[in-house]
């Protein structure tokens, strides 16, 4: 391995971290990671941490590396995840095609909630927000726009955790734009 361990610690990467302090994996782990982006080093700072405050109520630090390369993991494993979906005989193209339509009814209750905030009537945020896609790729009507924010409301009430969307932007980029939809705006905040 070309890195700037040392023969030490290479041989206690062979060796695993038995003997090792916590101080010790988290170096190894860290040079391990920025070198060779090998998630596992990720794991390996974790679970000696871990075993380090083994107190459940006792809160812990992490250094800015290894949150940079937990967000690094989740968003490559999105990726993956997304990259085989695509096609209709991906692994997880239903998932993929579920979780498209469910987010394009998403945002188009948001839109109608938004629009009663600001006092409209349901009536007439369905009517705009039909008006609104006239033109688009996502053309539709009220009553579709008025079986969206149904269907949300009554899968919301039954808690599915599907709709419990990434809030981060570079997250939300890898599940692909929706046209005049993709709009942060649209989603509302602290909510």
């Amino acid at each position: 391995m070309a890195t700037e361990l040392s023969a030490h610690q290479k041989l206690a990467l062979l060796r695993g971290a038995n003997d090792l302090s916590h101080a010790e994996v988290a170096a190894i782990a860290e040079i391990v990671f920025k070198e060779t982006e090998e998630f596992w080093a990720i794991g390996d700072f974790l679970d000696s941490l871990l075993e380090e405050s083994p107190d459940a109520d006792s809160e812990i630090v992490l250094p800015k590396w290894v949150a940079e390369a937990a967000v690094a993991a989740i968003v490559r494993l999105v990726q993956f995840e997304l990259k085989e979906s695509k096609g209709i005989g991906g692994s997880l193209a239903k998932a993929k095609a579920r979780r498209a339509k469910d987010r394009v009814h998403l945002i188009r209750a948001i839109k109608v909630l938004n629009l009663t905030d600001e006092g409209k009537t349901r009536e007439e945020a369905y009517a705009i927000v039909a008006e609104e896609t006239e033109g688009t790729d996502f053309e539709i009507g009220e009553d579709a726009v008025k079986k969206s924010v149904s269907r949300i409301e009554k899968d919301l009430t039954a808690e599915d955790p599907r709709y419990y969307l990434p809030l981060s932007p570079k997250l939300r980029e890898l599940f692909g734009g929706l046209g005049e939809y993709d709009s942060y705006d649209d989603w509302p905040v602290g909510k």
